[in-house]
């Protein structure tokens, strides 16, 4: 009996795993392709607004607004003070008569959004009292309209 001629059972095996082992990587890949797919239909995602492509075609107006409000001689600020939002405008814009909104832009969850319209007191100060509005990360959107022209800036403001 030769040695060197025996097959050892070790080695057999092995050369029969292979066709296993393509099947299992095979399965492995296919479960987490499915599990991925049916993972991206339960994800919620929103536009950031409705109608966002009717808006791109105006988008130049939108230019236009902030740049009239980047040339104010005071620009349109915000502040978060004993419990409100404080939105001011510029006293240049309070000798007209202003019309406008405030939008409270929530990114994680549009269903939270609040227009406010624009009610300044004499000092040019609006207040949205902070228990309004929940927790978190908010984009403010303000828009001033005067007889000539409108404004427009927008605020990343966190509330605790």
């Amino acid at each position: 009996m030769n040695p060197n001629n025996e097959n050892p059972q070790g080695k057999e095996s092995k050369e029969r795993a292979w066709p296993y082992g393509i099947i299992i990587a095979y399965v492995i890949f296919v479960t987490a392709t499915v599990s991925f797919v049916a993972f991206t239909f339960t994800v919620k995602f929103d536009l950031v607004v409705p109608d966002y492509y009717q808006q791109t075609l105006v988008y130049q107006d939108q230019i236009d607004r902030e740049s009239n409000a980047m040339n104010l001689s005071e620009p349109i600020k915000c502040n978060i003070e004993e419990g409100q939002l404080q939105v001011f405008v510029p006293e240049e814009l309070l000798s007209e008569s202003i019309t406008g909104k405030l939008k409270m832009y929530r990114p994680s969850d549009a269903s939270l959004d609040k227009i406010f319209d624009l009610d300044l007191d004499a000092s040019g100060v609006q207040s949205i009292p902070l228990s309004e509005l929940t927790t978190g990360q908010w984009k403010l959107h303000v828009l001033v309209q005067t007889s000539e022209k409108e404004y427009f800036s927008q605020f990343s403001v966190f509330i605790r």
